[in-house]
Parts: C-alpha cells; sequence; structure tokens
C-alpha cells in the first residue's frame, strides 16, 4: 500500500516532530496495511494505491516450517511425534511420546550401565584386587512395556508345548522327557516341563 500527501503539506514541525495530519496519515497506513481499518478517510489532494503480490510461493517457508518441527522431533526424541494440522492445529502425538521410554531413553541408560562398567568398576576391581569378576554391576531399573507382550507369547508358547504332548499321546506316540525337552527348546518355553513319574501297579 502506497500513499501520498498532498503536494505542500508540512511533514515535521519546528521541533522536528510529526504533525499531527502526518501522524494521523501513518497511523492509518498502518491499520490499513495490517488490516485493522478496512476504510479511512485522506486529506484532500491525497493519492492511495494499493499494491499486492499474488503469488503464493510463501507457502514453502511453511513446508520448510514444518520439516524442521518434525526433524527435530525425530532428532531429540527419537520419534516422530509431530501432528501437523491434524486435530484442528498443531500439536504432539503423546502415545508417540510414551514410546521414547523404549528407544533414547532406554538407550541413555544402558550407555551409562556400560560407561560406568568399563570406565570406573572394572578398572578399579583390576587395580586393586587384580581381576574384573570382582567387579559390581549397575543396572536401572526401568519398566518394560513390552511385558504384556511378552507374558502373551509365553502363554502361547506353553500352550502349543502342552498341546503337542496331549496329540502325541493321543497318536499312542511315545513321549519321554527327551522329547519333551527337544519340544521345550523348539517353542522356546524355559524351563521344560517334567515329566510325572509313572505310577507302578501290584501284580494281580
Amino acid at each position: 500500500m502506497y500513499k501520498r500527501q498532498p503536494e505542500g503539506s508540512a511533514i515535521n514541525d519546528a521541533e522536528g516532530n510529526l504533525t499531527p495530519a502526518a501522524s494521523y496519515f501513518l497511523d492509518l497506513l498502518r491499520a490499513l496495511a495490517e488490516g485493522e481499518e478496512s476504510a479511512g478517510l485522506t486529506p484532500a489532494g491525497a493519492t492511495t494505491s494499493f499494491l499486492s503480490n499474488g503469488s503464493t510461493a510463501w507457502q514453502v517457508f511453511e513446508s520448510n516450517i514444518v520439516s524442521r518441527e518434525k526433524a527435530a522431533a525425530r532428532i531429540y526424541l527419537g520419534t516422530d511425534a509431530t501432528l501437523g494440522s491434524i486435530g484442528g492445529a498443531p500439536g504432539v502425538d503423546i502415545s508417540q511420546l510414551f514410546g521414547v521410554a523404549t528407544t533414547k531413553t532406554q538407550d541413555d541408560f544402558d550407555t551409562l550401565e556400560a560407561g560406568l562398567s568399563s570406565g570406573l568398576y572394572e578398572p578399579w576391581t583390576a587395580i586393586n584386587y587384580g581381576d574384573t569378576r570382582y567387579a559390581p554391576a549397575l543396572r536401572f531399573e526401568m519398566p518394560d512395556p513390552d511385558a504384556d507382550r511378552k507374558r502373551g507369547e509365553r502363554y502361547s508358547n506353553r500352550m502349543r508345548l502342552t498341546d503337542t504332548i496331549k496329540a502325541m499321546r493321543e497318536q499312542h506316540l511315545e513321549v519321554t522327557q527327551v522329547t519333551v525337552d527337544a519340544l521345550a527348546r523348539e517353542y522356546g518355553v524355559e524351563p521344560a516341563p517334567r515329566l510325572a513319574a509313572a505310577a507302578t501297579q501290584a501284580p494281580q
């Protein structure tokens, strides 16, 4: 937007300050440019020109900002938790942030454990006791978010093992402790179940 006062209009007074007309003209220009006002009165003889750029190239800056935020989330959080415009406003997916405990946070604690073990405990015991076998071990107790899934897998493996043993007996196949141990290793069941001792019957 471009405005021009009539020729011969004074802009500054004797003290160098803006005249009331010039101050009003400047405030009107700012209000119209910022959208605070949609119309205004200008002095007689003043000219007004409105210049605008219809290009949408400015949208590239918005895309760059979104990409930068996602990159920062991946670097600092270990996961992309940004929502973009989902839900009506930019935000963070809290369910994705909960996953950070299993990625970046756990890696940090693993690094601390390894650093203390190799940089402090093992050298100290080697110097004072001549052997690193007596070096203490530091373990951070972290909640396991996959605990329920692991329990479900163990239960499923045990059910598969018992179903297989039951099916073998129904087919009159020989089931010994060696067979049970082999099946337990195959299904990942630890410890392997033990067969009950066969009951001896008195002779008729």
